[in-house]
């Protein structure tokens, strides 16, 4: 078992952005909306934070007004600092939106670029709707990644601590563009209310297992609902990736010869905080058997811990054929048998087909002429290629949740092929 972290990582007081169950309203940005006939001002501040300095991000500025030369289009001006991207990040936005840009200008004051876009809606008119404004300002700013996206939250449930990457909570309706129904879908969470849970084991019933939600057995009712609890988790996990990437801190990668990870399911809803809605489903669980004893188990507990703590971790390990052995004892003497634990397939891991490695052994060492240079050559005599499996690790009262990395080795097509032409 092995560790590679950095002195300076400190859990939760790295990730300003987690937000604290003792936050009140009056600790959050101020956003004004001043609508006038001629002119519309959208402005959001952040007064909770200092000045901008070189060392920190603007606050960024929307202004909405209609131009004096073109009273069909509506002015957005944003002022943040400058970097490679920031233009295409903007412009992604209006066009998600289904919005057009007429033209767009840009000024700069030192470090901080002020850019004004000329848009219209999705017909060519001008913006008027307040809440289609609002939206894109919601859109603008969480696309930015500024300094300020705990606005929305003013009371927090322990269950939800850690990280809020919350999806944009877009209502512009002008228009039906396919845009915008893609963030119609993607602007909240999945639910965890009873009718949302039972439609959700249903529906992977029919469609993952493949199998009649009239007519299921136990073993399938369990696939089921694994797989829906592990769709909040992958939500989950996805957001967390999002929130670290923007972030970019010092990473800690985890590494052990085993995992026992224990009850998944169990582990999972209880760490979700929805156990009491799953509470009859099974009772019956199956292990992931990836090791033995102390070490398997206490590298399964420290994986929960980071993850509890907010740490930015990775684990990685191997993805055993066989795990836990089975004990027979026959006149009097112990038997071993493998345990063939991935029988029925885990519904918790997701496999990474793209991600392979070639992982050689054994082999020979040749005698080889290279530029006229005599040199040694390896050449392997097995190779098998290394698959990578990723397992979500949710962490309790926290929406932090990190991942467990598997490689399963898996023949290679290339030593195939030189068996099959030694053998022919």
């Amino acid at each position: 078992m092995a560790t590679l972290s950095s002195s300076t990582l400190v859990p939760n007081t790295l990730f300003s952005s987690f937000p604290s169950s003792s936050r009140n309203v009056s600790s959050l940005p101020v956003l004004h909306f001043r609508p006038n006939r001629n002119t519309l001002s959208l402005t959001l501040s952040a007064s909770k934070h200092p000045p901008a300095t070189s060392e920190t991000n603007a606050s960024i500025n929307v202004e909405t007004f209609a131009p004096q030369n073109n009273d069909n289009s509506t002015a957005f001006v944003i002022r943040a600092r400058n970097r490679i991207g920031l233009l295409q990040v903007i412009t992604r936005v209006f066009n998600v939106l289904g919005l057009r840009i007429d033209k767009a200008t840009v000024d700069f004051e030192g470090d901080y670029c002020i850019k004004t876009f000329f848009v219209t809606d999705s017909r060519g008119n001008m913006i008027h709707d307040e809440k289609g404004l609002e939206s894109i300002k919601k859109a603008l700013v969480e696309a930015l990644d500024v300094e300020v996206e705990d606005d929305v939250a003013v009371s927090v449930d322990p269950a939800a601590r850690g990280i809020m990457a919350r999806k944009p909570l877009l209502e512009f309706r002008d228009g039906k563009g396919k845009a915008e129904r893609m963030f119609e879908l993607m602007d909240v969470f999945l639910k965890n209310d009873p009718v949302t849970l039972q439609k959700d084991i249903l529906d992977h019933v029919e469609y993952t297992v493949a199998k009649s939600r009239f007519s299921f057995d136990d073993f399938e009712a369990y696939q089921a609902l694994a797989h829906s609890v592990r769709d909040r988790l992958i939500e989950r996990w996805h957001d967390t990736q999002i929130h670290f990437y923007r972030k970019n801190p010092k990473r800690l990668y985890f590494l052990s010869l085993e995992f026992l990870m224990g009850r998944s399911l169990s582990n999972s809803v209880i760490n979700l905080g929805i156990r009491d809605q799953f509470a009859d489903a099974l009772s019956q669980l199956g292990d992931a058997c990836l090791g033995n004893g102390g070490l398997a188990r206490l590298s399964a507990c420290q994986m929960d811990s980071l993850a509890t703590l907010d740490y930015p971790a990775i684990g990685y390990g191997l993805r055993y054929q066989y795990g836990l052995f089975r004990q027979v004892i026959l006149d009097g003497f112990q038997h071993e048998q493998p345990d063939y634990w991935l029988n029925f397939g885990n519904p918790w891991e997701i496999e990474r087909v793209h991600i392979t490695y070639p992982v050689k052994f054994y082999g020979t060492v040749t005698d080889e002429v290279l530029n006229k240079e005599k040199i040694k050559v390896w050449v392997p005599g097995e190779m098998v290629e290394a698959v990578a499996y990723d397992n979500p690790i949710p962490g309790y009262g926290t929406r932090n949740t990190i991942v467990l990395r598997l490689w399963a080795a898996k023949p290679s097509d290339e030593l195939n092929m030189v068996i099959s032409k030694k053998s022919n």
